[in-house]
């Protein structure tokens, strides 16, 4: 998970709600992007940070990555999310989504 508003580091386990959900060998691994608000500006600012945790993501091998939070998907604009998704998996080889993106396919 690639959480917006996170700091930029690391982290595991920190979604208890998602733990009562989920099978018990599944684990959330999560980094941010830095986001301070939802300005184009500040938008702009975090979402150069984005490779650093794809990469992260990669070094801590992930099964899924999630750019999380709508707002952030809205800011970027659909052409650009999808891009950017897709960009995302063809370099990793692992699957990406992003919220908006889960509720169009569903």
């Amino acid at each position: 998970m690639i959480n917006p508003r996170a700091p930029g580091k690391v982290q595991r386990g920190l979604s208890y709600q998602f733990y009562r959900i989920v099978p018990p060998d599944v684990m959330e691994i999560s980094t941010g992007l830095g986001l301070d608000d939802y300005a184009p500006e500040a938008v702009e600012k975090a979402i150069s940070s984005y490779w650093d945790c794809v990469h992260a993501l990669v070094e801590a091998k992930v099964d899924v990555i999630i750019l999380g939070g709508v707002p952030i998907s809205v800011r970027l604009g659909r052409a650009r999310l999808v891009d950017l998704l897709n960009e995302t998996r063809k370099k990793t080889g692992i699957a990406v989504d992003a919220p908006l993106e889960a509720l169009i396919a569903a």
